[in-house]
């Protein structure tokens, strides 16, 4: 609608994501990413509209048994728009059977897709190795952990426990042997330290290395892993 809330006579969503008409339609099929001239077979299942028609100038970047369902369209000068033209989000977690409506449980999250994920992580750009923060499939602990990288290639993992007891917590980073990581940590009293962690080979994967951090309860940390 325009500002006065007159429908426009052509969607104007259409425009932005590089569609000649409204996607239509449901199923379920295998996705494919199509780098170049290969082919990629995604791990798992999509749900996906049925009919997907894109305008002329979009990139298509993965199909579903033929039909376009992710799409790339520039946007201004330099702008992209990426469009997931089906149910990726609420497909994101692999199950729904650890939700209740109770306050007397833990709501654990639900463990993600890997295909799903392993999509966004490509569709966003993310370098591979840098959304691998593994520990159990369900943490035992209420610790969330999240890792990014900054324009000069340096690491920045931020952790908060928020329980009321301690939390040991084994996080797998593309981060190179015997790098220090200094930063700071807040405890629940509001208290500001430094703090140093070295990381360590991990056993399980050679192409990565184990962040051992000891979290006191409601502690929260910052750390940057330089780069050479």
């Amino acid at each position: 609608m325009d500002e006065y809330g007159v429908p426009h006579e052509r969607p104007a969503l259409l425009d932005l994501l590089g569609l000649t008409e409204a996607p239509s339609g449901q199923r379920t099929g295998d996705l494919h990413l199509i780098p170049g001239d290969d082919d990629i077979q995604v791990a798992g299942e999509f749900s996906v509209y049925d009919a997907v028609i894109p305008d002329e100038g979009t990139e298509v970047v993965a199909t579903a048994d033929g039909t376009p369902v992710v799409l790339l369209h520039s946007v201004g000068a330099g702008g992209e728009f990426v469009f997931l033209a089906g149910e990726f989000g609420i497909d994101l977690p692999a199950s729904y059977d650890n939700e209740a409506r109770d306050r007397t449980v833990r709501i654990l999250p639900s463990p993600l897709s890997k295909g799903h994920a392993g999509l966004f992580a490509q569709m966003l750009g993310v370098p591979e190795g840098v959304l691998s923060l593994e520990t159990e499939p369900v943490p035992p602990h209420d610790v969330e952990l999240a890792l990014m990288q900054n324009a000069v290639g340096d690491y920045l993992l931020f952790a908060i426990n928020w329980e009321e007891e301690p939390a040991s917590v084994t996080a797998l980073g593309p981060v190179a042997p015997g790098i220090r990581a200094q930063g700071f940590s807040l405890d629940a009293d509001g208290v500001v330290s430094e703090i140093t962690v070295e990381a360590v080979p991990a056993d399980q994967d050679a192409g990565k290395c184990a962040i051992v951090l000891e979290l006191d309860p409601q502690e929260a940390v910052v750390l940057r892993f330089a780069g050479e």
